[in-house]
């Protein structure tokens, strides 16, 4: 999977300050930034595609379908496990699970106890909090 990171990492990469980084999202320079905060949440909490920091013309063109099966290249699945979805969302066990219980996201629990998100779910979810595709 590839990785959203936060503005820190994404300041650290293309040595810019975060109003820099800001100005880039806000004006679609950086086209592949979601806002990953909880409902209701009053600032945003960005997160950047990894791959687009390091090779911008190489997601350019890509429309939100192809850019997901990119960020979540596990076409044989239907469905992620929690750590799998913190990892990709560079975010914490606790903001997944608020996403669970809210029902932002669709998800099953298995015989072990462990929370399986369903992919399509997570599609719809990372697509409403498509900052540049609003």
């Amino acid at each position: 999977m590839t990785a959203l990171v936060p503005k820190s990492c994404a300041r650290a990469l293309l040595n810019r300050k975060a109003e820099e980084i800001d100005n880039l999202s806000d004006t679609g320079e950086l086209r592949w930034v979601f806002d990953v905060a909880q409902q209701g949440a009053i600032r945003r909490c960005p997160r950047y595609w990894l791959k687009e920091i390091q090779s911008p013309n190489s997601v350019r063109g890509l429309d939100f379908a192809a850019a997901f099966a990119l960020m979540v290249p596990l076409a044989m699945r239907s469905r992620l496990a929690t750590e799998e979805v913190v990892a990709l969302l560079c975010s914490s066990r606790p903001s997944v699970w608020y996403m669970i219980t809210k029902g932002e996201v669709r998800a099953e629990k298995d015989e072990a106890g462990r929370y399986w998100i369903e992919k399509a779910s997570l599609y719809a979810w990372l697509q409403s909090r498509w900052i540049n595709g609003r």
